[in-house]
């Protein structure tokens, strides 16, 4: 039997192939599949994978290219329509997962900024995050006042949507939860410390304080504190993190554990903001905030 008929005989097993999750295929995963067609002899031999990619193409794949910078992430999918989520899910690998405003939209939790696709890949395991410096405040000051927030240089577009690629510090990603669909996302407490840490991706410190004040009953302000803890920033996070949770709805009782590490530093939630916005630093003397 010919190549050609060969594949048409088991067309329909085949493609089934392609249409499982996660629906998208690099060159890597299409020569995968050949092989292990091949071994069950439902193409030929001989088949070459430039042919075999062209009978795929024949049956309608298509491709999908972003652009990263001059350079390239191509993938291959049976969907027509370009499915944002799914896409940027497997880009990076399978430790890649979907996470801030992206994450919460993809748990229909909020629809802020669905333009921007944020993806994360953690940084490699370096044991504990030890501080060998002294953080002093006028440190702190220059850096929040004066200094740039450091953005992604991974930045990449595919029709109108940009998508951001982020290397957060090891956690053995804690709080990244699997979705039904198999497509990881950060949970909505992760993502909350995400955000504020990340807070130059939005406009203001109120952005975050309006997105999860309808969502306060689903945080878990016990896992958001793990979190920071194993994340052991230089910067004071649980003093900002606990004036968030205030100004979302949370009582000073309830934040307890998050007062009791307040330091003796004044931080900040945001650098630049008298550049920004155009108005002073106002200072929550509680949680010793400048915000």
């Amino acid at each position: 039997m010919g190549r050609k008929e060969l594949f048409n005989t088991n067309k329909t097993y085949i493609l089934k192939q392609f249409k499982k999750k996660p629906f998208y295929f690099s060159n890597v995963d299409i020569s995968r599949i050949k092989d292990e067609l091949k071994k069950k002899s439902l193409i030929p031999e001989n088949m070459s994978y430039d042919r075999f990619f062209n009978r795929l193409i024949d049956e309608g794949l298509n491709t999908f290219t972003l652009s990263i910078q001059g350079s390239y992430k191509t993938r291959y999918s049976f969907k027509k329509n370009l499915d944002h989520d799914l896409f940027a899910s497997i880009l990076s690998g399978k430790k890649t997962f979907l996470s801030m405003t992206t994450s919460l939209r993809f748990q229909g939790l909020t629809d802020y900024r669905n333009d921007v696709i944020f993806i994360s890949r953690e940084q490699s395991d370096k044991g504990y995050y030890g501080h060998e410096n002294v953080l002093e405040q006028n440190a702190i000051d220059k850096a929040f006042r004066q200094g740039t927030p450091r953005y992604s240089n991974s930045i990449g577009e595919i029709d109108g949507k940009n998508y951001v690629f982020l290397s957060p510090k090891y956690s053995d990603c804690y709080g990244v939860i699997t979705m039904k669909n198999g497509v990881k996302v950060s949970s909505i407490n992760r993502s909350f410390v995400e955000m504020i840490i990340n807070i130059h991706y939005f406009k203001t410190y109120t952005t975050i304080i309006d997105i999860f004040k309808p969502l306060k009953e689903k945080l878990d302000i016990k896992e958001i504190y793990e979190y920071i803890k194993i994340l052991n920033y230089i910067y004071p996070y649980f003093q900002c993190a606990g004036f968030y949770l205030e100004q979302i709805g949370f009582c000073k009782d309830e934040l307890i554990e998050f007062k009791n590490c307040v330091s003796n530093l004044n931080f900040y939630t945001q650098k630049r903001k008298v550049e920004i916005v155009g108005e002073d630093y106002l200072f929550n003397e509680y949680w010793k905030m400048y915000y």
